[in-house]
C-alpha cells in the first residue's frame, strides 16, 4: 500500500511516499509512516478549513456590498418618495452636511416641528381653557355638556396619536443621534410612555358618549360620571415635563 501526500504539500508529501509492502507492525518505519500519515491529514484538514473560512469571508464582504449597493440605489428607484421623505420628514440613507441619515422621522424636519408647534398650542389651550372649563361647569348636571367638547375630541384625539408618533421619532440623547426603532421605543417606554398615557386618557369621549346618550333620550347615568374625569384633562400641561 502507498502513502501519498496531497500536491503541494512540499517535502512531507515526498517523505511519505513509501511503500509498506513488507514493513513490520512494530518497526520504526511503520511507525514513522503512521505518524508523517497523521500529520497530513491535519494539514489538509487545516488547508480545507482555511480555504472555507475565505470564502465565506469573500461571501460576507459580497453580501455587504450588494446590500450597500442597494441602499445607494434606493433614492434611483423612487424619487419622488425619497424627496417627500427628506423634505417633509428628514428620512434618508445619505447623510447631508445639515442632517445625519435617519430611519426615523429627524426631530429638526419639517413635520417634527410642525408637529411640535401644534403640541406647543393645544397645551397651552389646555393650560388656559380647561381650568375655566372645569371650573365652571364642574357641578353640572351629566346632560350639560361643555361648549368646547368637540375641539376637546380633536385635542385628545391629537395626544393619543402623539404616543404613536413618539415611536417613530429619533432621539437626541447626550449630544448622538439614535435612528433605531428599538432603541428609541426601549427610551420611550422607559421615559416618559406611563405619564403619556396616564395624560393622554380620552375624557372628552367619554363626555361625547354620555351627551349622545342623553340627545337619544337613554339614562346615562349608569356607571358614567364625567365631570369626575375632567381633571385629568388638566394634567395635560404636565407633559412639559415628562
Amino acid at each position: 500500500m502507498l502513502l501519498s501526500g496531497a500536491s503541494g504539500d512540499g517535502p512531507l508529501s515526498s517523505q511519505c511516499t513509501v511503500s509498506r509492502e513488507g514493513t513490520p507492525l512494530g518497526s520504526p518505519l511503520r511507525k514513522k509512516l503512521s505518524d508523517c500519515e497523521e500529520e497530513l491529514a491535519k494539514k489538509v484538514d487545516k488547508k480545507q478549513r482555511s480555504e472555507k473560512a475565505a470564502f465565506i469571508h469573500v461571501e460576507q464582504d459580497l453580501f455587504a456590498d450588494v446590500r450597500k449597493r442597494s441602499l445607494e440605489n434606493d433614492d434611483s428607484r423612487n424619487p419622488m418618495w425619497t424627496a417627500l421623505a427628506l423634505a417633509i420628514f428628514g428620512i434618508s440613507s445619505t447623510a447631508a452636511k445639515s442632517r445625519p441619515a435617519s430611519k426615523l422621522i429627524y426631530p429638526y424636519s419639517l413635520f417634527a416641528l410642525v408637529w411640535l408647534w401644534l403640541t406647543c398650542m393645544f397645551l397651552l389651550y389646555t393650560a388656559v381653557v380647561t381650568p375655566a372649563m372645569i371650573s365652571i361647569h364642574w357641578l353640572d348636571a351629566e346632560c350639560d355638556s361643555v361648549p368646547t367638547l368637540y375641539f376637546d375630541c380633536v385635542l385628545d384625539a391629537f395626544f393619543l396619536c402623539d404616543i404613536f408618533y413618539s415611536f417613530s421619532l429619533g432621539v437626541i440623547f447626550r449630544g448622538k443621534y439614535y435612528d433605531d426603532r428599538m432603541w428609541v421605543a426601549k427610551h420611550y417606554i422607559m421615559g416618559s410612555f406611563a405619564f403619556d398615557i396616564l395624560t393622554s386618557i380620552p375624557v372628552s369621549f367619554v363626555e361625547l358618549t354620555v351627551a349622545n346618550a342623553c340627545a337619544g333620550g337613554n339614562n346615562p347615568a349608569a356607571g358614567i360620571d364625567s365631570s369626575q374625569l375632567r381633571f385629568i384633562r388638566a394634567m395635560k400641561p404636565l407633559k412639559w415635563f415628562s
